[in-house]
């Protein structure tokens, strides 16, 4: 609390200001995890506009759209099938290069990065750890999105 001139008014230091790393201090990372259409996507979204409406530098990196732009829309089910170790290479590799685009991005200025993916696997999850943790500065908070009504998923798909 800081004096306001009178010995008797106190006001609340302004958390709606520019200077959010007074806020933040350190940098974060949240991954999210989940299965597909369970609403990671939309979460990111909605929590990306109330962190920046409360002065932070919020940014969604999505790793399905670095996915269409490098190999196009058309992936048939075989890409996402976990039993082919290819494909399962290239969906990890994707994922680590959008967290090198969020590590580059909160190196430069960013405060919260969302990495919206799947990130469904232990295997997946070390890994993005394991990386971050190279990072000075930067606190990792996962959220999982979880969905078993089925008629929002059919709305989803």
């Amino acid at each position: 609390m800081e004096e306001t001139g009178s010995p008797t008014v106190k006001r609340e230091a302004n958390i709606f200001t520019s200077d959010a790393d007074y806020l933040v201090g350190e940098r974060l990372i949240v991954i999210m995890t989940g299965l597909p259409a369970r609403g990671k996507s939309y979460i990111s979204r909605f929590l990306k506009r109330y962190l920046s409406w409360l002065g932070y530098n919020c940014q969604v990196f999505n790793v399905g759209t670095k996915r269409r732009e490098k190999l196009g829309t058309k992936q048939n089910h075989k890409f996402f099938d976990h039993g082919d170790s290819y494909n399962k290479c290239l969906r990890d590799e994707l994922a680590m290069d959008v967290l090198e685009t969020v590590l580059d991005w909160l190196r430069n200025g960013g405060h919260i990065a969302i990495h919206d993916a799947t990130n469904s696997t232990r295997e997946r999850r070390k890994k993005l750890i394991d990386r971050i943790s190279k990072e000075k500065g930067i606190q990792i908070l996962f959220i999982e999105s979880i969905c078993t009504d089925q008629e929002i998923l059919n709305s989803n798909i």
